[in-house]
Formats: C-alpha cells, sequence, structure tokens
C-alpha cells in the first residue's frame, strides 16, 4: 500500500483520524485516562513502570502500547466497520471485481492501488445515506475513505495483520492458532496484540491466502511453507491441524529497508568498536567470516552490516533459500534456491556454491550453513575462496561440533587449517 501520512503531533492526528478521537474519548470514558502522545517512540519508553503511550505509524494507523497487569498490550487502532458497513464493503468489492476484467493485470502492487483507486471513484459516491443499487454505492461522507482504507487492507495489504506490517518498531510476529498474535517489538520486547482471526477455519483462510500471493501455496498435502513476503520478510506457515495441534500458524521475521549499519550496531552494544575494526580488517584482507549465534540473535543482521567491508570493486556472489543478504557491491550475484518442482529441476544451496566455484566471485557469501553445502563452504576456503556465512551455535566449542558431525562433517583437519 502506498506510504500514509505520519502525525507530528495529536492535533494534526486526531483532525485527519476521527476514528482516533472516538477511540480515545471511549479509553478516557472506560479508565479515565488520557493516553499520551508520541510521534517517534524510542528506548525511553522502556524502562517506564508505567506505560500507556499511542504513536502514528502512518495514517490512519495508529498504536496504543498500555500496561496492564503488568504485562504491555499492544492495540492497533484502525478505522474499523460495523457489521452494515461491512456489508457494503463486500458489496464494493464484488462490484470491483468485475470492473477489474476491464483493466491489465496489475504488475505491481502500486499498479493495483491505483487500478482500485479509479474503479472505487467510479462506482462509490457521497450521499445522504448508505445504499447500493445495481453497479453504484452511495456511502455518507464518514464512510468514503474508511471503506476504501478496508479494501485497500484486504486486497494489497495483509489484513488483519497489516498495522503489524506497517508498524517498523516490529521485528517478528507470531500466531499460533486463532486466539491471539504476538510480536517481538524493538522497543517493548515480546509482547501480545489484541488481534485476533476468530476460529482456526478464518485462519486457514488467511494462511491460505498469504502463501498463494508469495507464490508458494500451503495445501494439506503441503502443510509447510517457507517463503519471502514482497517487502523482503521472512515468512514460515504451517497450515494442516494435522501438523499442529492448536491450530494452523504463522511467523513473520520482518527486515527494515535500510540495513542496520556496523555504527548502530556498535551503538547497540551487539559487538565493540574493536571488535568491528578487526572484522573490518579480517575482510578487508580476504579472511572467511562466519556469524555463529542461537535463533533470532542477530547473525544475519551482523552479516549484512559487515558486508560493505568489502571492497567495492569486488565480485561477490550470494547462496540462499530465503533471499535476505543485501550486498552494496555493484558486482553482485545472488541467487536462491530452487525447492519445488520436479526432482531434477530443484537447485540446492550445495548446488549454488558448487556453481559459485565456477564463477570466479572474490567473496562467497552463504545465507545459513545447515547440511552438506557445509562441506563445499570449506572446500571453497580450502581453494581460496573467502566465504561469510551465518551458523546455528551456541559456542565455539558447539560450532566446531556441529560442523564436524552429522550431517555437515568437515574433518577436523579443516577446523584448524
Amino acid at each position: 500500500m502506498a506510504e500514509e501520512i505520519t502525525s507530528d503531533t495529536i492535533q494534526d492526528a486526531l483532525n485527519r483520524n476521527p476514528h482516533l478521537a472516538e477511540y480515545i474519548l471511549n479509553y478516557r470514558r472506560a479508565t479515565g485516562r488520557t493516553p499520551e502522545f508520541v510521534p517517534v517512540p524510542d528506548n525511553k519508553l522502556r524502562g517506564r513502570t508505567s506505560l500507556d503511550v499511542i504513536y502514528p505509524v502512518g495514517d490512519p494507523i495508529f498504536i496504543h502500547a498500555v500496561k496492564e497487569k503488568n504485562a504491555i498490550l499492544y492495540k492497533p487502532i484502525e478505522p474499523n466497520l460495523t457489521p452494515e458497513e461491512q456489508d457494503i464493503m463486500e458489496k464494493v468489492m464484488a462490484i470491483i471485481l468485475e470492473h477489474a476484467a476491464d483493466y491489465p493485470p496489475p504488475e505491481s502492487p502500486d499498479v493495483l492501488e491505483a487500478n482500485i483507486d479509479k474503479i472505487y471513484a467510479r462506482i462509490v459516491n457521497v450521499g445522504g445515506a448508505n445504499k447500493a443499487k445495481g453497479n453504484s454505492v452511495t456511502v455518507v461522507k464518514g464512510l468514503y475513505e474508511k471503506l476504501l482504507y478496508n479494501i485497500k487492507r484486504e486486497v494489497i495489504g495483509l489484513g488483519p495483520i497489516e498495522p503489524l506490517i506497517r508498524d517498523s518498531h516490529i521485528e517478528d510476529i507470531s500466531c499460533i492458532g486463532a486466539d491471539g498474535v504476538y510480536i517481538v517489538h524493538k522497543i517493548f520486547g515480546s509482547i501480545t496484540t489484541t488481534i485476533t482471526f476468530g476460529d482456526n477455519n478464518r485462519l486457514m483462510l488467511f494462511a491460505k491466502r498469504i502463501s498463494e500471493r508469495v507464490g508458494r501455496p500451503v495445501s494439506d498435502k503441503v502443510p509447510i511453507v517457507d517463503a519471502t513476503l514482497p517487502d523482503g520478510s521472512r515468512l514460515s506457515v504451517i497450515y494442516s491441524m494435522d501438523v499442529s495441534a492448536r491450530g494452523p500458524s504463522f511467523t513473520i521475521r520482518k527486515f527494515s529497508d535500510v540495513p542496520i549499519s556496523i555504527v548502530q550496531l556498535v551503538q547497540f552494544n551487539t559487538l565493540s568498536a574493536e571488535e568491528a575494526a578487526y572484522v573490518w580488517l579480517a575482510l578487508e584482507y580476504g579472511q572467511s567470516v562466519f556469524v555463529c549465534g542461537e535463533t533470532a540473535s542477530g547473525k544475519t543482521t551482523v552479516v549484512n552490516a559487515i558486508i560493505p567491508f568489502i571492497r567495492p570493486e569486488l565480485k561477490v556472489f550470494s547462496a540462499e533459500d530465503t533471499p535476505e543478504i543485501r550486498a552494496p557491491q555493484e558486482a553482485w550475484q545472488q541467487l536462491v534456491t530452487r525447492e519445488r518442482g520436479a526432482a531434477d529441476s530443484r537447485v540446492s544451496l550445495y548446488d549454488l556454491l558448487r556453481t559459485a566455484l565456477r564463477s570466479r566471485p572474490n567473496y562467497i557469501i552463504v545465507g545459513e550453513i545447515r547440511g552438506a553445502e557445509g562441506s563445499m563452504a570449506f572446500q571453497a576456503m580450502q581453494t581460496g575462496h573467502p566465504v561469510i556465512s551465518t551458523f546455528h551455535a551456541a559456542s565455539v566449542r558447539k560450532m566446531i561440533q556441529r560442523f564436524t558431525g552429522d550431517p555437515i562433517n568437515i574433518p577436523v583437519t579443516f577446523m584448524d587449517n
């Protein structure tokens, strides 16, 4: 969806978003409190003993973060529809679908949004009452923009979780069954949202929809899918209740449009300035670097931050199963595995690394080493090709044990060479 306006003051926000004013009024009546408006949340909010703030993520979406019973609750604020308005929206969407046949297939979400805007302006008019007649719909003034937002949220966005996708302060989104959606917030940590899917049937429809959108549809036959969303976020879906006992589930690991820099990582105390300088020297002189750690410890973030240390004129070759690496070098060859289709048409990480050795790269970057591709990565290092990769291990000892054991089986003599 197109980038929306972000409010700098509460008055600006209220003037443009009547639903926000209504939400604050109802909240004040129920609790006797008025949330603090924070245009840009920062780490100063992290240490508060009492938290009750609203911050914008782009009109018309706002987030209410409030501490209740010693736990922070994440409440998206959107223009919600009444059941009657929901019926009108379904009629409008049906008419839009009919008119969509007059347009060529959209090549991008922006083109799709432009088409929706054109059709919507043609078929929806502002009047004194909400009514539908033939292929046109009349709505009251206050419903016109609200209806358009909800249509775009469903057709272009990701429905109930669209506020989470739009919020740049969120790192991970998780849903296990239909009862709740959980997030990892950059400021507040792991917290619960008020978003629910109601029942597992609705969640299954959502899982199907989001997987079909990225070209990797889930089904009872293929219940587990890993894919990448258009914005680069990593998606994992478990569809069948035979596999997931508590119901369908999905996880989205979000990635920033702009990778975190090494300077920011030093400021975050992820590594010291001396350690960053050491890695810089290592890459400057063609050394291999493995970033090891536990799940969600920031391994890929660190790799993306150190890749700019490679000289800009060098050729970089990356191989991944999910595209997450971002190299600034002009001579960057980015390859991704193909895990579906006939057996003879699949391309594994091992195949990509074997191809890399024939491409004469100055640096080979492996998204993550898990299996047989590890032996090929070490063969590349033995032949003089420096390698950068991530690897799951809790310590150096565990790293060596995993590399030298099944299924990677790197000879111990390679580890000390």
